[in-house]
């Protein structure tokens, strides 16, 4: 698919430098940094997750650290 962007003349020399550089087209080489991006957006979200679930104490894990703590107490540690 075809689609028209704007970016900063900086930038586009930048990347005509790094394409020619790579031996990739213009196209492959935004195609590729596009892919990239979007890969790491959804891991980021992934991680976001994964975090939020860890952070937050699960049902009954409180329970358990208790009995863990007076279990060690007893050892006499």
């Amino acid at each position: 698919m075809k689609t028209a962007v704007s970016i900063p003349d900086d930038l586009y020399n930048e990347v005509e430098k790094l394409a020619k550089g790579l031996r990739l087209s213009r196209s492959a080489l935004y195609a590729r940094a596009l892919a990239r991006f979007v890969h790491d957006a959804d891991a980021r979200q992934i991680t976001a997750a994964l975090n939020e679930v860890y952070r937050t104490p699960q049902r009954g894990e409180e329970l358990i650290d208790r009995a863990a703590a007076n279990v060690l107490e007893d050892e006499g540690w």
